[in-house]
C-alpha cells in the first residue's frame, strides 16, 4: 500500500494546484467506473439475447439449469456463466458508483460554485450531476 501512496504523493507533486489533481483523479474514477459500466452493459446485452432466444428470464434459467432441468447444451453453460459474471460484477459496480456519488454529496456548496453538470464526473448520473449543480443555489 505504501507504493500506491507514494505514487499518489508523486502525482500530487506534479500538479501546480490541487484542483488540477482533482480533475485528473475525477477522470481516472470516470474511466474505471466507465469500464465497469461497459462490462455490465455488455453482459446485459448478451443476457437479453439468451432471454429472447429461449423466452425466459436469466434468473429463472439459472435456477432451472442449477436444478438440472435444462440439460447440458452449451448455450445453457454459457448463459449461466454469463449470468454469474453479471451477478458478481453488479454489486461491485453499484458499490463504487455509490461511493463516488457520496463523495460528491459531501462537497460544500462553495466547492460547486462555477461548475456546471457537464464538468462533474460522468460516473455520476446526469440527473445527479444536475441536482448537485442546482443545489448550490
Amino acid at each position: 500500500m505504501t507504493v500506491v501512496l507514494d505514487k499518489l504523493e508523486l502525482l500530487r507533486g506534479t500538479f501546480s494546484n490541487e484542483a488540477e489533481l482533482d480533475r485528473v483523479l475525477d477522470k481516472l474514477l470516470d474511466n474505471a467506473l466507465g469500464q465497469y459500466r461497459l462490462r455490465v452493459a455488455r453482459y446485459e446485452q448478451d443476457l437479453h439475447k439468451f432471454e429472447q432466444r429461449y423466452g425466459m428470464d436469466s434468473a429463472v434459467a439459472y435456477q432451472r439449469f442449477e436444478a438440472g432441468e435444462l440439460g447440458d447444451a452449451m448455450d445453457f453453460f454459457e448463459w449461466t456463466g454469463l449470468y454469474e459474471l453479471h451477478q458478481d460484477l453488479l454489486p461491485i459496480f453499484r458499490h463504487y458508483t455509490k461511493e463516488v456519488q457520496n463523495l460528491y454529496r459531501t462537497l460544500s456548496i462553495e466547492e460547486f460554485q462555477g461548475m456546471n453538470p457537464s464538468k462533474l464526473p460522468l460516473c455520476l448520473s446526469k440527473s445527479l450531476r444536475t441536482r448537485l449543480w442546482i443545489s448550490k443555489y
